[in-house]
């Protein structure tokens, strides 16, 4: 997913299949899904779960009455990797629980970070 900054931000989150399967299931509670509807509820929770952690973060990105703007996330099937041109940052934070591990990567021109990773706000054109 995009986030509206003019030096291009971007996060990606990487499920482990266990943790966004059991995910699905909470989020259909309640619902009949078919076995040949499976993985379309995987991957629309997978999208949705995106959408309300990028949501709740984008005030802690935002300067006061500043617009952000964000990209429909785009689902990605199966392994990746990320690699970055020298002057890109990958910060990862891991979230474990017992199902599996959700990882946030955060991709963006090493300007917006300080020393330790944390987001240093707009780069000034």
């Amino acid at each position: 997913m995009g986030v509206g900054s003019k030096a291009g931000l971007y996060i990606a989150f990487s499920y482990d299949d266990a943790l966004i399967r059991m995910l699905a299931k909470l989020y259909t509670a309640g619902i009949s899904v078919g076995p040949d509807e499976e993985e379309l509820y995987v991957g629309e929770t997978a999208s949705d779960v995106v959408n309300v952690i990028v949501g709740n973060i984008t005030a802690e990105l935002a300067k006061p009455e500043e617009i952000i703007t964000l990209s429909p996330p785009v689902l990605v099937a199966g392994a990746r990797t990320i690699r970055g041109h020298r002057k890109t940052t990958v910060a990862v934070l891991t979230l474990s629980f017992a199902e599996g591990a959700l990882d946030v990567e955060f991709v963006g021109p090493k300007i917006l970070f300080d020393e330790r990773l944390n987001y240093r706000g707009e780069i000034q054109s």
